[in-house]
């Protein structure tokens, strides 16, 4: 595809020229010298934009607060599922989470708070669990208003 390549030496970096601007950065990690140029193994570290991966998740789901419970989608603690890998959107944008900070926990006693697999970017935050077992996303100021999250 349609491509422009900047930098020299072990920096170059390489920009797909499409709607998402992806950006492709490619180190050499060694090189030779020869009478045609060098050449040499290249790491490539892809960078997603963050709206991106929003748009591809395979869950969406607007939180709202209300009767002092968030609903999701419109369903009180709804009660969701999915597997390893998956991604998880949730859209925190309504001005009804004031004051009810979403947060996802290992377990509804809200013990211990999930931190691998978490990214935010403002209001839209990203799940991805590394692994199998119940979660439960909870309001961090309030008890018993959440559900729960099974990943399979």
């Amino acid at each position: 595809g349609d491509a422009t390549i900047t930098g020299s030496g072990p920096n170059v970096s390489i920009t797909f020229n499409t709607a998402d601007n992806y950006v492709v950065t490619c180190p050499v990690t060694s090189a030779t010298a020869s009478d045609s140029g060098a050449s040499g193994t290249a790491i490539a570290t892809v960078t997603v934009p963050f709206a991106s991966r929003v748009a591809a998740a395979n869950f969406s789901y607007a939180v709202t607060v209300a009767n002092g419970v968030y609903e999701l989608n419109g369903v009180a603690n709804a009660g969701i599922a999915g597997s390893v890998g998956d991604v998880f959107h949730f859209d925190l944008s309504d001005a009804s989470l004031s004051g009810h900070p979403f947060k996802i926990y290992t377990d509804p006693g809200m013990t211990t708070e999930v931190t691998v697999g978490i990214e935010q970017d403002g209001t839209d935050l990203l799940f991805t669990p590394p692994i199998a077992g119940t979660f439960s996303y909870q309001c961090a100021n309030h008890a018993n208003m959440g559900g729960d999250l099974t990943v399979n």
